[in-house]
């Protein structure tokens, strides 16, 4: 698939930080400067030395973060140099216009895609790819369109490089490109990882764009209590909505979960709180689905072990998100053409950095 493979400029990084003798400053103080700065504690990648906010977003009382100083980006680099991290989304080059002498180098890269899980570094290794060639050959393979390929390979350098995409993604609708997805009069949509709701409400916007009236139902599973109290406000005037607070698994049960975390709420072993966990076969008891949309934090095969039946049975189109781990890669797809090898598979990608890839089987 990749004809050499790249290095990582994430971890070349670190060394740099390491070893650097002007200090190292985080750009933003959001949430992926937060595990950015995680990050570096955790690898032992060097003492950074605070963060900068540009003019506009400083506000009193935000003189310390994170246990390090905080400071206006164009007061300091009007009179220091520093090699500076961007942490956050969305950075352009003229936010820090003038400043660029005082920058000795500048770290613009996806950390958002290698830290998308919490306290996980999701970046795939040399080693990954070449013990897994076969299994990624054999997914290229079974893609069927010629921009499904370009958007695996995009994304494995993507997550071996740290370098984003600007440009080559899919910038349609999630869960609903018109190239892929067809939908038809009576679905079935089973909305794993709802968050607020916004992929059913795409889904119903979809419907009526393509001049189809009625969906027999949507199934909306949230494992966090808020997102799911916040999905019952956002889908109160819809019909044949059904709500469920729970994780989606392989079977019924209570695990614990990091909840509160917004669209990054997830299960996890050390979770600080619980979730009652459901299989989807359970949840519909023999009953059609004709469309299953899984974004569940990395609890995707297990979530996929739990819907069985009902894929074996009804072979719904699915949208199963493959970007929260690198055996994801490996995992997911021959998973489910163990269950039906009449599925056609497609990937997209949905935005610049390396999370919000979809693999579609339709």
């Amino acid at each position: 698939m990749l004809k050499y493979l790249p290095e990582n400029l994430i971890e070349q990084a670190l060394t740099e930080w390491r070893n650097s003798d002007v200090p190292v400053f985080i750009l933003g103080t959001g949430q992926t400067a937060g595990k950015i700065k995680q990050y570096i504690d955790h690898r032992g990648g060097g003492k950074i030395d605070g963060f900068l906010l540009n003019r506009k977003y400083w506000r009193e009382g935000t003189e310390r973060w994170q246990g390090c100083p905080v400071y206006v980006a164009e007061e300091y680099l009007a009179e220091h140099t520093c090699r500076l991290i961007v942490g956050f989304s969305g950075y352009q080059e003229d936010m820090l216009e003038g400043f660029s002498d005082h920058i000795e180098k500048l770290y613009a890269l996806d950390f958002i895609g290698a830290l998308c899980l919490e306290g996980e570094y999701s970046m795939i290794s040399h080693a990954f790819y070449q013990e897994h060639k076969e299994s990624l050959d054999w997914l290229e393979k079974h893609l069927c369109d010629e921009e499904s390929q370009k958007a695996l390979e995009q994304f494995i350098l993507q997550r071996m490089t740290g370098v984003y995409a600007k440009e080559t993604y899919d910038k349609g609708t999630q869960y609903f490109p018109d190239s892929v997805i067809r939908l038809e009069e009576g679905e079935v949509f089973v909305d794993c990882g709802a968050y607020h709701g916004e992929s059913s409400i795409d889904f119903i916007c979809q419907l009526e764009h393509a001049g189809i009236k009625n969906y027999r139902k949507i199934v909306c599973v949230e494992a966090d209590g808020e997102n799911a109290e916040e999905i019952k406000k956002v889908l109160k005037e819809y019909k044949n909505v059904e709500i469920i607070h729970a994780g989606v698994w392989d079977k019924a049960g209570v695990l614990h979960m990091n909840a509160g975390y917004g669209v990054g709420s997830r299960l996890a072993e050390d979770g600080a709180d619980t979730v009652t966990v459901a299989a989807i076969d359970e949840i519909l008891q023999g009953e059609e689905a004709t469309y299953i949309k899984m974004d569940v934090e990395g609890a995707e095969l297990r979530a996929l072990y739990g819907a069985e039946k009902t894929i074996r049975t009804y072979r719904p189109k699915l949208a199963v998100c493959m970007y929260h781990k690198p055996e994801d890669l490996v995992t997911i797809p021959q998973y489910i053409y163990s269950i039906r090898d009449d599925y056609r598979f497609y990937i997209r990608n949905h935005s610049p950095y390396g999370i919000e890839m979809v693999l579609y089987a339709v």
